[in-house]
């Protein structure tokens, strides 16, 4: 009975692996014109949370990132890897969260608590990118002057695109946990009317 019950969850990380990936490009090509509105760190942060293998989670950002980059396009090398990797990142978080917090909590306090962690989870993680981001912007690009001066000018021109990654981390963050969360209890919920 265990086997198949872990043979059944292999085959449910498998589709939810495909999904996430897929549906994650689509989206990120879809919504390009909108600048770093994506869903990939949430994407990153929810497989932290589901999958049991690390390296299938972090596998969800990296492939997401590398199937839509086929499609928009890349840039400097040493700043797509500093993104690819900062876009990795919250699959820690993800970890966090399962390891600290109950998501599909059942009272109105662990349900409370539940959503800051969540939330407190996405916003480092958009604040992170944010931060790495645009020193390797700075560093690897001749947009700035190799300065201090020309950091926080970086920094301060990059404010306006910081809005639209904390909105879409946010967004799809809460979007995928919350799907996970009404899944999860309706699923439960069915099972004991079955039994």
């Amino acid at each position: 009975m265990e086997q198949l019950v872990v043979k059944n969850f292999n085959k449910i990380e498998i589709v939810v692996f495909i999904v996430l990936v897929l549906i994650g490009a689509w989206l990120r090509v879809a919504l390009q014109h909108i600048p770093n509105f994506a869903p990939i760190a949430a994407a990153a942060l929810f497989a932290g949370y589901f999958f049991r293998r690390w390296t299938m989670a972090a596998c969800v950002p990296l492939l997401t990132m590398a199937i839509s980059d086929t499609f928009i396009g890349g840039y400097h090398l040493g700043l797509m890897a500093i993104v690819y990797g900062m876009l990795a990142l919250p699959v820690a978080g993800g970890w966090v969260l399962r390891r600290f917090f109950v998501l599909s909590g059942r009272t109105t306090q662990s349900t409370a608590l539940s959503i800051l962690g969540l939330l407190g989870c996405t916003v480092v993680a958009s604040v992170t990118f944010f931060v790495v981001t645009n020193f390797g912007h700075w560093l690897f690009c001749n947009m700035y002057p190799h300065t201090a001066a020309g950091l926080l000018e970086c920094y301060i021109r990059a404010i306006l695109f910081f809005r639209y990654t904390l909105v879409g981390d946010i967004l799809f963050g809460f979007t995928l946990f919350g799907m996970h969360t009404l899944l999860s209890t309706t699923l439960v919920t069915q099972r004991r009317m079955a039994t």
